[in-house]
């Protein structure tokens, strides 16, 4: 496991150094560009495409090395072998984050969940007992059932403007869940299960 963990970090080192080339080969054609027309646009914005590719390949590499596993597209993260996990940076190619990605990695304290996300999953951090706080992306417009069930340590959370569905038993067993802010547009009834002792502002 080790052997495989450190190639990957080589392989993530690797590919943050072609990118670092990469950059550098289009400001110095840019900087050619302004003097003489040689290069095109289509070559700039080809140039461009290859670099957010790299970076692409570069964030799965670095979050595959911290146990994260993706559908072929790296759209969507399936789920985290490591069960040890403490903090996860989910990459911002990924728009969806699948049933039961993180459940029962107890240790998961802080997760960032980028802006590109727009699904949580069923069980997506169901019993991650020691995450006290997550940010919900304004871009998210589902959360599943049991999302964070038996989050034992969660303590505030703000569900955005965006979310339209919103599973059953998303927030069940969080005893330490003290403020729930929700939208006035969504109804309090579709949330469910809010633990006894939480304060719900709708804003």
């Amino acid at each position: 496991m080790e052997k495989s963990r450190s190639a990957v970090l080589k392989l993530v080192i690797a590919i943050a150094v072609v990118v670092v080339i990469a950059v550098i080969a289009v400001l110095v054609m840019i900087g050619k560009s302004e003097d003489t027309p040689a290069v095109a646009a289509e070559e700039k914005a080809a140039l461009a495409g290859n670099i957010q590719l790299l970076i692409f390949e570069r964030d799965l590499a670095a979050a595959r090395a911290r146990g994260m596993v993706f559908s072929d597209d790296g759209r969507t993260l399936l789920t985290c072998t490591d069960k040890n996990i403490t903090e996860a940076v989910i990459p911002p190619c990924v728009s969806a984050i699948g049933t039961g990605a993180f459940a029962n990695c107890g240790k998961l304290y802080k997760v960032d969940i980028p802006a590109s996300v727009n699904v949580i999953g069923d069980g997506a951090f169901m019993n991650c007992r020691s995450l006290h706080a997550v940010r919900i992306p304004e871009n998210v417009n589902t959360i599943g059932t049991g999302a964070f069930a038996d989050c034992r340590n969660l303590r505030d959370v703000t569900i955005p403007a965006g979310v339209e569905n919103i599973g059953a038993w998303a927030f069940a067993n969080c005893w330490n869940l003290e403020t729930l802010n929700i939208p006035k547009t969504l109804e309090l009834a579709k949330v469910g299960n809010i633990p006894p002792g939480c304060t719900v502002k709708q804003k």
